[in-house]
Protein backbone atom coordinates (compact mmCIF):
# COMPACT_ATOMS: atom_id res chain seq x y z
CA UNK A 1 0.00 0.00 0.00
CA UNK A 2 1.61 3.17 -0.53
CA UNK A 3 2.21 5.99 1.50
CA UNK A 4 -1.25 8.37 0.99
CA UNK A 5 -3.24 4.56 1.03
CA UNK A 6 -1.78 3.88 4.18
CA UNK A 7 -2.48 7.53 5.80
CA UNK A 8 -6.23 7.18 4.73
CA UNK A 9 -6.77 3.48 5.86
CA UNK A 10 -5.97 4.87 9.33
CA UNK A 11 -7.98 8.07 8.67
CA UNK A 12 -10.98 6.14 8.52
CA UNK A 13 -10.16 3.64 11.82
CA UNK A 14 -9.50 7.78 13.71
CA UNK A 15 -12.62 8.77 11.79
CA UNK A 16 -14.84 5.79 13.23
CA UNK A 17 -13.87 6.41 16.63
CA UNK A 18 -14.75 10.10 16.20
CA UNK A 19 -18.56 8.65 14.91
CA UNK A 20 -18.53 6.68 18.24
CA UNK A 21 -17.90 9.48 20.25
CA UNK A 22 -19.61 11.46 18.48
CA UNK A 23 -23.26 9.49 17.98
CA UNK A 24 -23.09 8.23 21.13
CA UNK A 25 -22.34 11.32 23.15
CA UNK A 26 -25.30 12.83 21.44
CA UNK A 27 -27.24 9.98 21.73
CA UNK A 28 -26.85 10.02 25.28
CA UNK A 29 -27.96 13.66 25.79
CA UNK A 30 -31.01 13.35 23.50
CA UNK A 31 -32.21 10.08 25.02
CA UNK A 32 -31.54 11.70 28.43
CA UNK A 33 -33.23 14.94 27.62
CA UNK A 34 -35.91 14.06 25.28
CA UNK A 35 -34.10 17.26 23.02
CA UNK A 36 -34.71 16.23 19.56
CA UNK A 37 -34.68 19.65 18.13
CA UNK A 38 -34.07 23.16 18.36
CA UNK A 39 -31.48 25.56 20.01
CA UNK A 40 -31.02 23.05 22.78
CA UNK A 41 -30.61 19.87 20.26
CA UNK A 42 -27.93 22.38 18.21
CA UNK A 43 -25.74 22.63 21.30
CA UNK A 44 -25.65 19.11 22.00
CA UNK A 45 -24.71 18.18 18.36
CA UNK A 46 -22.51 20.76 18.84
CA UNK A 47 -20.62 19.28 22.11
CA UNK A 48 -20.94 15.67 20.67
CA UNK A 49 -18.85 17.09 17.67
CA UNK A 50 -16.12 19.12 19.51
CA UNK A 51 -15.48 15.86 21.84
CA UNK A 52 -15.03 13.39 18.81
CA UNK A 53 -12.63 16.36 16.71
CA UNK A 54 -10.81 15.97 20.02
CA UNK A 55 -10.71 13.00 20.16
CA UNK A 56 -9.77 13.12 16.31
CA UNK A 57 -6.84 15.63 17.00
CA UNK A 58 -4.48 13.70 19.54
CA UNK A 59 -5.00 10.32 17.15
CA UNK A 60 -4.28 12.21 13.73
CA UNK A 61 -1.10 13.67 15.35
CA UNK A 62 0.11 10.36 16.90
CA UNK A 63 -1.31 7.89 14.25
CA UNK A 64 -2.73 8.89 11.51
CA UNK A 65 0.19 11.11 9.71
CA UNK A 66 2.62 9.73 12.60
CA UNK A 67 3.80 13.37 13.18
CA UNK A 68 4.93 15.10 17.06
CA UNK A 69 1.49 17.12 18.56
CA UNK A 70 2.63 20.77 18.33
CA UNK A 71 -0.23 22.94 19.69
CA UNK A 72 2.14 26.34 18.64
CA UNK A 73 2.13 24.85 15.15
CA UNK A 74 -1.00 22.85 14.66
CA UNK A 75 -3.38 24.28 16.90
CA UNK A 76 -4.51 27.31 14.75
CA UNK A 77 -4.87 25.44 11.60
CA UNK A 78 -6.62 22.47 13.34
CA UNK A 79 -9.39 25.07 15.04
CA UNK A 80 -10.02 26.60 11.77
CA UNK A 81 -10.60 23.85 10.02
CA UNK A 82 -12.33 22.52 12.80
CA UNK A 83 -14.29 25.50 12.83
CA UNK A 84 -15.51 24.87 8.93
CA UNK A 85 -16.33 21.12 10.22
CA UNK A 86 -18.78 22.53 12.58
CA UNK A 87 -20.22 25.09 10.71
CA UNK A 88 -20.77 22.20 7.87
CA UNK A 89 -21.95 19.59 10.25
CA UNK A 90 -24.86 21.88 12.44
CA UNK A 91 -25.89 23.39 9.46
CA UNK A 92 -25.86 20.29 7.08
CA UNK A 93 -27.70 18.29 10.57
CA UNK A 94 -29.95 21.23 11.12
CA UNK A 95 -31.43 21.68 8.10
CA UNK A 96 -31.94 18.17 6.98
CA UNK A 97 -33.36 17.90 10.60
CA UNK A 98 -36.20 19.92 8.95
CA UNK A 99 -36.49 18.70 5.81
CA UNK A 100 -37.10 15.45 7.30
CA UNK A 101 -39.60 15.99 10.01
CA UNK A 102 -42.40 15.05 7.60
CA UNK A 103 -41.33 12.66 5.99
CA UNK A 104 -39.65 10.32 8.68
CA UNK A 105 -41.38 10.06 11.92
CA UNK A 106 -38.66 8.72 14.24
CA UNK A 107 -36.64 11.76 15.39
CA UNK A 108 -33.51 9.04 16.32
CA UNK A 109 -34.15 7.71 12.21
CA UNK A 110 -33.89 11.76 11.15
CA UNK A 111 -30.62 12.30 13.60
CA UNK A 112 -28.83 9.44 12.29
CA UNK A 113 -29.76 9.72 8.77
CA UNK A 114 -28.46 13.77 8.85
CA UNK A 115 -25.36 12.87 10.81
CA UNK A 116 -24.48 10.42 8.02
CA UNK A 117 -24.73 13.07 5.83
CA UNK A 118 -22.63 15.74 7.70
CA UNK A 119 -20.14 13.36 8.55
CA UNK A 120 -19.08 11.98 4.68
CA UNK A 121 -19.45 16.09 3.87
CA UNK A 122 -16.93 16.82 7.23
CA UNK A 123 -14.40 13.83 6.92
CA UNK A 124 -13.65 14.56 3.44
CA UNK A 125 -12.73 18.14 4.27
CA UNK A 126 -11.07 17.21 7.24
CA UNK A 127 -8.79 14.66 5.77
CA UNK A 128 -7.58 16.82 3.33
CA UNK A 129 -7.31 19.76 5.15
CA UNK A 130 -5.21 17.88 7.76
CA UNK A 131 -3.12 15.91 5.52
CA UNK A 132 -2.14 19.34 3.60
CA UNK A 133 -2.11 22.01 6.22
CA UNK A 134 -2.56 20.44 9.43
CA UNK A 135 -0.50 17.71 9.39
CA UNK A 136 1.72 17.58 6.55
CA UNK A 137 3.87 14.66 6.46
CA UNK A 138 7.80 14.51 6.14
CA UNK A 139 8.92 12.26 3.51
CA UNK A 140 10.49 9.01 5.03
CA UNK A 141 8.03 9.78 8.66
CA UNK A 142 5.73 7.27 7.77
Amino acid sequence: MNEMGGTLLRYIVVGVGNVAVDLGILTILVRTSGVTSGPTFLVFTTLAFLAAILNGYYWSARWTFKVPLTPKRQLLPFALVQIVALVINDVVVMELMRMLTNRVQNPFDRIYAAKAVAIALTATWTFIASRFVIFPIQRGAV
